[in-house]
């Protein structure tokens, strides 16, 4: 027998020996197949939720550069605001 750890939406976020039954958790004969983070776990039955995947950046995020006319405005802009 297993004891399942779940988070606050029930989502299975860890699994140990029943035996030692330390969180007070459900306990049940078998986990389900794969992943069981894949798995939320409601009225004793076992529901298919996967966590959806995060998208990686595969592009560098854009960059923007002054020119030295732009980067001058600037520095005046930022000299006048301060005094």
């Amino acid at each position: 027998m297993f004891e399942l750890i779940l988070d606050g939406s029930n989502r299975i976020v860890g699994v140990q020996n029943a035996d030692i039954a330390y969180y007070g958790g459900p306990t049940v004969d078998a986990l389900p197949e794969g992943n069981f983070n894949d798995y939320r776990f409601v009225d004793g039955s076992y529901i298919h939720d996967p966590i959806p995947e995060t998208k990686s950046k595969s592009e560098p995020e854009e960059m923007y550069m002054l020119t030295k006319s732009q980067y001058e405005k600037v520095l005046k802009l930022i000299g006048e605001e301060h005094k």
